[in-house]
Parts: structure tokens; C-alpha cells; sequence
């Protein structure tokens, strides 16, 4: 089948212990003919970074889209931390976006004592990554059972560790302390003003993003639930329904006047 042409930017954020090439396969099964802006996540390029709120680092997402909406307002796609992220960039400034697609996302927390347990479950892998070095870190963080693969190859397996490896260790720990989920804002409250296409996608076993995702499209006015196969790490398991969905997000948004 012959591809429509394609000029719309898309911004691509990848999640916690990640990297820009974690979409090197949807990106190939996507063959995307537009502009195409990774952003990389505080603390993922390989050395120590220095802290920056949640808020400042919204911030730095906008400057990025920014950059290329006065000619045409660019698509968003986001993975997990990323996507935690990237939703709340399209909260700040909705005008900015065409529309999102958000895998494996939540919401952020809805009081002050749910954020502080989570800040102390965050803590302890804080602590690890400080104590304990990167390889152990990637193994414990790796055997996490909502990263469980499904269906991910082995060289697509060993290539994801090899990234995680590369990280330093105190740069995860900085984006930890500064992106986690203790930190997000609840986005909740404003998806019903959203009037942009925002996707949430979630894997087949993946059940407790498949709640936050079937939430998610009930919540936003022009929210759709897609569900993949695997589990929570889509861009591993399944590139090719990565690809799809963003296909299926930018014909909506054309699809939509103005």
C-alpha cells in the first residue's frame, strides 16, 4: 500500500530508563514522512544531571513543540514516564498539540498521601541506583512484574538492556526524584476540557494501565482506548500497533476541523 505523504511533526518521548532509539522499530514500521523530534528525558543522555522540577521539565517538552507549531502544531507519541510527561505538557498547553498518543500512562495522584508513599517506593530504587550501581539496578528494575515481556525477541531484549546499561546510574536517580510519579501533578481533573485526539493505549496484559487507559478515553471528550499485544512496554512488544496507532491518530486529527 502506497503512503500518503505526511507533514506533520511528531515528538517522540521515550520512558524511564530509556532512549531516543527505543523507537527505532516503531519508527521503522511507521516510515513517517514528516518532521520527526525525539525528546530525551532528564538524565537519560548517559552522565549525571543536574535536578529539574516536573513543571521546568513540562516546560522544556513545550519549548520543544514549540519549535516547529508555528508551522504546523505537531502530533505527540509517549511511553510511560514519558507519556506521564507529555500528558501534562498537552494539559499545560493544548493549543500546541494536535493530538497524543499516550502508552502505558496514568494520571498523576490524586492527594498528597498517595504522592508520599509513592515518593518512598521511588526512594528506595533512588537508593539502589545510588548504592547499588546500574547493573544491579536494571536487574531488579528488569524483573519488576509490570515490565514482564510477552512476546519481546531476544536480540530486541538483549538491545534494551544494553541501553538501560549505558545510563549513569545518578542521571536515573536524578529522573527519579524529579519525573516520578510523586512528582506529577494530577492531570485528571482537566482531561474533560481536552478537546484534541488523546489516545491511550495499554497492553493485552498489561491490567492495571488497561484501566488507566479505558479511564483515559472515557474522561476526554475525543479519547479512544487501544489496546496492544504483550504488556506494558509497547515499543518493545509491539512496534508495529505503535505504528499503527499513530497512523490512526494523525488521520483524526484530520479528520477534525481546525
Amino acid at each position: 500500500m502506497i503512503r500518503a505523504a505526511r507533514k506533520r511533526p511528531l515528538v517522540l518521548v521515550h520512558g524511564f530508563t530509556g532512549h531516543p532509539e527505543s523507537w527505532l522499530a516503531t519508527r521503522q514500521a511507521l516510515r513517517w514522512e514528516g518532521e520527526l523530534l525525539p525528546f530525551t528525558l532528564l538524565g537519560h543522555a548517559g552522565s549525571a544531571a543536574a535536578p529539574s522540577p516536573f513543571a521546568a521539565e513540562t516546560r522544556r517538552l513545550l519549548d520543544e513543540a514549540q519549535t516547529v507549531a508555528t508551522r504546523e502544531r505537531p502530533l505527540l507519541a509517549a511511553y510511560s514516564m514519558g507519556a506521564r510527561l507529555a500528558l501534562s505538557a498537552v494539559v499545560k498547553a493544548p493549543e500546541l498539540f494536535a493530538g497524543a498518543l499516550l502508552i502505558g500512562s496514568s494520571f498523576g495522584l490524586q492527594n498528597a498521601a498517595l504522592r508520599e508513599e509513592r515518593r518512598r517506593e521511588e526512594a528506595r530504587w533512588i537508593d539502589l541506583l545510588e548504592r547499588g550501581g546500574i547493573e544491579a539496578f536494571v536487574s531488579a528494575w528488569e524483573a519488576h512484574p509490570t515490565l514482564r515481556l510477552h512476546q519481546a525477541s531476544e536480540a530486541a531484549r538483549q538491545a534494551q538492556r544494553l541501553r538501560r546499561l549505558a545510563h549513569h546510574p545518578l542521571g536515573l536517580a536524578t529522573a527519579l526524584r524529579c519525573l516520578g510519579l510523586g512528582e506529577m501533578p494530577d492531570c485528571r481533573p482537566a482531561l474533560p476540557a481536552l478537546k484534541l485526539p488523546l489516545f491511550f493505549m495499554a497492553g493485552a496484559h498489561d491490567a492495571k494501565f488497561r484501566s488507566f487507559a479505558d479511564e483515559g478515553s472515557r474522561l476526554a471528550p475525543e479519547g479512544r482506548f487501544l489496546l496492544s499485544r504483550g504488556g506494558h512496554d509497547a515499543l518493545l512488544e509491539s512496534p508495529s500497533e505503535v505504528a499503527a496507532a499513530i497512523d490512526a491518530l494523525d488521520e483524526r486529527t484530520r479528520e477534525i476541523p481546525g
